[in-house]
């Protein structure tokens, strides 16, 4: 469960970008699925429609419709009218285009929405699709996407024009909700200045990123009355069973096998065996008849809509632990568990991480920012703030550690 990222090629036209996105959303190419109901699949999101493309505005539903030539005139580095933006816009030109951010849930999600009901499967495709939004506006109120000032030094931040598109089934064909958001190259300042987006913290931030929507969902889903429990830096739904999760994790599967094959280990591995096993989707099937099948065979290891129900009346255990925000120590702790120091993106990914499961009146977005904004802002005695001598890079460090490191170098010089 996690946010991916990649750049488009440059040069590449938006219609060529847009292709993909648009064949999966309809089986076997059929492309009035989402054209005739555009808002059940995909949708457009971000700050720099207001400025680049005005025309494109909410419906009743509150959400903005997809507008497929906007979009193309976006990632080609023009507005919705067809005006250049930036210098040598157009297909072909040498700029990045623009990026595919992709949220998906854990797998125990994927499959209480495809076991649901359809009127539960609709709920929960919601808090998925809320989620989404919630990381972009996250990503476009915290994070630094874009450059100007002399020699583009400065990093501000700026306003996004995204695209969402959103898919349920993995290329293998298992269940899979995850939302493709296809994000233009260019960004818009509160000003309305235009500028490039420069996607550096979109990469140093991408796990920060992958934290803020699974809080979110878990959020979303808990006040649907699912409960959810912690997994790791994840969480999964409470009582999917996880023989299910393993019946349809075909992918995951693949890259364990790729890897076995080769006797490799470790992250940067995975990533590779995932390329290498990567399939092209089968657009051919349609989502109906998947959904039957599916359907078909949870029914047979015992998960079907009504169990899905019987989950969100299921009596909680009084004696489980409500979750609550880390107290600064735990919290400090935590961020000095694998390195002595720790910078200011940190404390954010870790927010991001302890604030899933955590109920909030406010959300999950707000809850992170401000309890990452506290604890930057209001640090304790304990947390001693560290400035690099030539590049004046901030960091921070507790004084538990600090205290234990400045002993290791006595005593090492008292070795010598």
């Amino acid at each position: 469960m996690t946010m991916s990222l990649m750049s488009f090629k440059p040069g590449t036209s938006g219609a060529d970008i847009l292709k993909y996105y648009e064949e999966v959303l309809s089986a076997q190419g059929e492309r009035e699925d989402y054209y005739m109901q555009p808002d059940q699949h995909a949708e457009m999101h971000g700050r720099g429609l207001e400025r680049l493309a005005p025309s494109v505005t909410a419906g009743e539903n509150g959400l903005k419709s997809y507008d497929r030539k906007i979009m193309m005139n976006l990632l080609e580095g023009k507005d919705a009218s067809g005006k250049e933006l930036v210098k040598g816009a157009g297909a072909g030109d040498k700029r990045v285009p623009g990026y595919d951010m992709t949220f998906s849930p854990d797998k125990s999600v994927s499959i209480a929405w495809a076991a649901a009901s359809p009127e539960m499967r609709l709920l929960i495709q919601q808090a998925h699709d809320d989620a989404v939004r919630d990381a972009i506006d996250y990503i476009q109120d915290n994070y630094r996407l874009a450059n100007e000032g002399h020699a583009g030094k400065e990093r501000v931040k700026a306003g996004l024009s995204v695209a969402i598109f959103r898919h349920g089934t993995s290329r293998e064909l298992d269940m899979q909700l995850h939302s493709h958001c296809v994000t233009a190259g260019v960004a818009v300042k509160e000003d309305g200045t235009v500028l490039a987006v420069n996607s550096r913290e979109l990469y140093q931030r991408q796990k920060e990123s992958s934290g803020v929507y699974r809080a979110s969902l878990a959020d979303r889903l808990q006040k649907l009355s699912l409960e959810i429990e912690r997994k790791g830096d994840n969480f999964r739904i409470a009582g999917i069973p996880q023989a299910v999760c393993d019946f349809y994790s075909t992918r995951r599967k693949q890259i364990v096998e790729s890897l076995n094959e080769k006797g490799l280990s470790g992250a940067k591995a995975s990533e590779i065996a995932a390329l290498d096993t990567r399939q092209t989707k089968n657009s051919t099937v349609k989502d109906a008849e998947l959904l039957e099948k599916w359907q078909s065979e949870m029914a047979e290891m015992g998960l079907t809509a009504a169990d899905i129900d019987n989950l969100r009346t299921a009596a909680r255990d009084p004696d489980k632990p409500v979750l609550t925000m880390p107290t600064q120590a735990e919290f400090l702790q935590k961020l000095t568990e694998k390195n002595s120091t720790f910078g200011e993106f940190d404390v954010w990914r870790e927010a991001a991480v302890a604030a899933q499961g955590v109920a909030s009146e406010e959300g999950a977005k707000k809850l992170i920012e401000n309890y990452a904004k506290d604890f930057l802002s209001t640090r304790s005695p304990d947390v001693l703030r560290l400035q690099h001598k030539e590049n004046a890079a901030i960091r921070y460090t507790s004084r538990e550690m600090y205290d234990l490191e400045r002993k290791m170098i006595i005593d090492s010089r008292a070795l010598q």
